[in-house]
């Protein structure tokens, strides 16, 4: 007939009770505007990976 509910919430609890392995910390995707530089930076993880100011977006 198939297992016992005792028997499948054991199981359940052998697969999810486990903590989960910590992930590396990384930054966070974030945007700032330079209202003194009248820029934005793009920052992805951390880095800086565009610039966007009055003549366009530059890396």
């Amino acid at each position: 007939d198939g297992p016992s509910r005792a028997a499948a919430g054991s199981r359940a609890a052998a697969t999810y009770g486990k903590a989960a392995p910590a992930a590396p910390v990384i930054d966070p995707t974030r945007i700032e505007v330079d209202g003194g530089a009248h820029v934005i930076r793009f920052y992805i993880d951390g880095k800086q990976v565009a610039l966007l100011d009055s003549t366009g977006f530059r890396d």
